[in-house]
């Protein structure tokens, strides 16, 4: 109060003073806080800091694809936040700070992707479903493919970012087990998925010798024990993928966001999972790439959703059917029941 003082008149009325006074502190303490529930927030998870990239990857080009559509010049906010908006967010992953923002007009030679946007339905963001764009209108990403390639690839050199991995392996393949499978969302892929997905790249005439299984869960406390979990669960994947004929090495990698997905995208070839960022990172790969057809893989709503709403039958781009090769949510008491899980990945088909 007696600081407040000697910012006031020391002249008038001594109510309006301690009422000035008052209202000066409160503004004062108000940025720290806003600061103090900030960190509350974070810490229940309210706050989202981090876009994830695949998701972050997906709301760009869909809104790309909406400007090229329409004629307009392309913009986009990178302000990281799961809002309601064309903003990718805060603390955006650097390969897309590093995709350019706005552009006022397009290459010539993108004249091919324009023609065949134009022959689509109208193409609209719409908030945070943006990433499922693919499963309304099957052929966006077949469409913007090219685009997707030329702008992520660049990015990538630009940024120096050529993964840590991928020089020494013939396949990428991406293993999600974080959320998946405990959320009883989506579904693990059984073993004998991620065999037949490397017998077809075999049969492409893809080499198969060195296998570099990408997975990353956060060390966070509150998931401690998923975190543990899903590192036994990669391994015993490394262990059966090795025994796979023609395979002669296969190792676990966890790299920063961007690092493992410019492996992923410059891979040889990649087995993508059931994320939006191996998906993401395949689009953008000039390689093979294998894919699952995600309509088995999940509790979420599918109905109306066909294989036709995959950019399948590209160029080094295949699905590859799950049916009976995933382990349903109802046929596991307890995924921390490892020993049991595995025995039952190994079985089902």
């Amino acid at each position: 109060m007696t600081y407040c003082r000697r910012l006031l008149p020391s002249r008038g009325d001594a109510g309006k003073r301690s009422f000035l006074c008052i209202t000066l502190g409160l503004v004062c303490l108000l940025p720290a806080l806003g600061f103090f529930i900030s960190l509350r927030m974070r810490a229940r998870g309210v706050i989202q800091d981090h876009v994830q990239v695949g998701n972050g990857l997906a709301v760009y080009f869909v809104s790309m694809a909406e400007a090229i559509q329409s004629g307009r010049a392309f913009a986009i906010h990178k302000y990281c936040t799961n809002s309601q908006s064309v903003s990718l967010g805060r603390d955006c992953p650097q390969l897309i700070m590093q995709l350019p923002s706005f552009m006022s007009s397009y290459p010539e030679h993108w004249s091919g992707v324009r023609n065949e946007l134009k022959h689509l339905p109208p193409i609209y963001y719409y908030g945070s479903t943006a990433s499922k764009q693919w499963q309304v209108f099957p052929a966006l990403y077949v469409a913007m493919r090219p685009v997707i390639q030329e702008l992520v690839q660049k990015s990538l050199v630009d940024m120096g970012t050529f993964g840590t991995q991928q020089m020494d392996a013939n396949v990428v393949i991406h293993f999600r087990c974080s959320d998946i499978p405990f959320d009883h969302t989506y579904k693990f892929l059984t073993y004998e998925w991620y065999k037949r997905a490397l017998r077809s790249l075999q049969a492409q005439g893809v080499p198969t010798g060195q296998i570099n299984i990408i997975h990353c869960s956060a060390p966070t406390a509150r998931l401690l024990r998923q975190t543990a979990a899903c590192a036994k669960y990669a391994k015993l994947l490394a262990a059966v993928i090795d025994s796979v004929p023609g395979v002669q090495k296969t190792w676990v990698s966890c790299g920063k966001v961007d690092e493992d997905f410019a492996t992923m995208a410059r891979a040889p070839a990649l087995i993508s999972s059931i994320s939006s960022m191996s998906f993401m990172a395949g689009i953008a790969s000039y390689g093979n790439v294998v894919v699952p057809d995600v309509r088995q893989t999940t509790n979420h709503d599918m109905q109306g959703v066909s294989i036709d709403n995959m950019p399948c039958g590209g160029v080094h781009f295949s699905c590859a059917s799950t049916i009976g090769m995933v382990l349903n949510h109802e046929d596991v008491l307890d995924y921390y029941d490892i020993d049991s899980v595995h025995n039952a990945l190994k079985t089902t088909s």
